[in-house]
């Protein structure tokens, strides 16, 4: 099979960061987030974060639980033996079993402690990213699934799929240094042996 790695983790962890890196260590990327962007852009819908959330929530009631990555699925599928993939913004359990099962893609968890993402969020400047402490746990309670259909939002169901756990409470050189040493002991890059186990 090809090398496939699904990043999870719950707002500012660092995982769209490890899909970056991975991306630059030669897999090609696919963001869940990126395509529920794109297809706003062309309905005119708003793209701030709750209006994203809610869009997302429609779409998978309406097509299904794993639809936002049916298609990433699809064309890993048919890419040319040996490339290599990453993907990320994962919202709902069923999208990251659909890519174990189809891809045997490798689950990890990219984490970081509430305090340390809710400090993280004014250099991301991004449009809906909660303003305070309130605000975030609110987006917090949702990506626990609470209110949440079947279909709507879930991080935790995701991230408790995880194989791998990466802690990222460091400096991004620090987070660089941990993908790396993912990517090397499973095999998809060369480099040295890691000198330490992945946490």
């Amino acid at each position: 099979m090809k090398p496939v790695i699904a990043f999870v983790g719950y707002v500012t962890s660092g995982k769209d960061r490890a899909a970056e890196i991975a991306q630059d260590r030669g897999f090609a990327l696919f963001s869940g987030g990126d395509l529920l962007r794109s297809i706003a852009d062309e309905l005119g819908i708003p793209k701030d974060r709750d209006s994203l959330i809610r869009y997302g929530n429609l779409y998978r009631r309406r097509f299904g639980s794993d639809i936002i990555f049916r298609g990433a699925v699809q064309e890993i599928k048919a890419a040319p033996e040996g490339s290599k993939h990453v993907l990320h913004s994962f919202r709902n359990p069923a999208e990251v079993e659909l890519v174990q099962k189809e891809l045997g893609a490798l689950v990890v968890e990219v984490w970081a402690p509430p305090e340390v993402r809710f400090q993280r969020m004014p250099d991301r400047n991004k449009e809906g990213d909660p303003k305070t402490w309130e605000a975030f746990q609110r987006l917090e309670d949702i990506d626990h699934g609470i209110g949440q259909e079947l279909s709507g939002q879930n991080i935790a169901e995701c991230v408790a799929l995880a194989e791998v756990v990466i802690r990222n409470e460091g400096t991004l050189r620090d987070l660089e240094g941990k993908i790396d040493e993912l990517l090397i002991s499973r095999g998809f890059i060369e480099g040295n042996p890691p000198r330490k186990e992945v946490h």
